[in-house]
């Protein structure tokens, strides 16, 4: 790993003590964790945007009024990582 931030780094003219972050960045490798929110994010949309009749759809509301009764499922799961991402990147999607 040292390896590998040094090798992003040093193209970029850098210092070593530069945030490991803002090289990553800047060469365009985001960490994975934001590519694994991001697409789970753009899904939940896609499930939001079905018609009605769809299984999908209906699941989803199924699961939305299990959230609202404080039962556990998948909504307040996906709640939360929209919530953690929406002030940090709005126009990712």
């Amino acid at each position: 790993m040292k390896k590998h931030i040094f090798l992003c780094k040093q193209p970029l003219g850098v210092n070593k003590r530069c945030p490991n972050v803002a090289a990553r960045n800047e060469l365009g490798r985001l960490s994975l964790k934001l590519n694994i929110d991001t697409s789970i994010f753009k899904f939940w949309i896609h499930l939001q945007n079905l018609p009605e009749n769809n299984i999908a759809k209906q699941c989803l509301q199924i699961s939305k009024d299990m959230a609202h009764k404080n039962q556990p499922g998948q909504e307040t799961g996906h709640v939360s990582v929209a919530n953690r991402h929406a002030s940090e990147a709005p126009s990712m999607l």
